[in-house]
């Protein structure tokens, strides 16, 4: 997500990008990816 975040690929974008390799069988997956990646680029996009 940092990656994502520098190169100013928040939101709409981070959110279709953004995986986390090996959960994808978690329950709620799919559904709460998108607001993971929003929290994940609102960090990484303010330098924490």
């Amino acid at each position: 997500m940092k990656k994502l975040a520098q190169e100013g690929k928040c939101w709409h974008t981070a959110e279709r990008e953004f995986r986390v390799p090996g959960y994808e069988n978690w329950p709620g997956y799919a559904n709460n990816l998108p607001f993971v990646a929003r929290r994940l680029c609102a960090l990484q996009g303010h330098g924490f």
